[in-house]
């Protein structure tokens, strides 16, 4: 699992990436944010969806989950 908003270029294949629902990127171009309020503002997006992010990581059913962020 990718859960940092703002990796461009993951070396690997993930199950879930939190870049399918926004991007650190696309956050500075929307809301026209500074790079630290846009890492502030992604982590704020990452807790009002964890009931997602936590649902997906029960939903792999694998013996082992790495979660990668950042």
């Amino acid at each position: 699992m990718n859960l940092d908003p703002g990796a461009e270029h993951i070396p690997y294949t993930s199950d879930f990436g939190i870049d399918h629902f926004f991007t650190t990127r696309k956050i500075m171009i929307e809301e026209k944010l500074v790079p630290n309020a846009v890492m502030i503002e992604a982590s704020n997006r990452i807790v009002r969806e964890r009931k997602l992010v936590i649902d997906k990581i029960f939903s792999l059913n694998a013996e082992t989950t790495i979660i990668d962020t950042g």
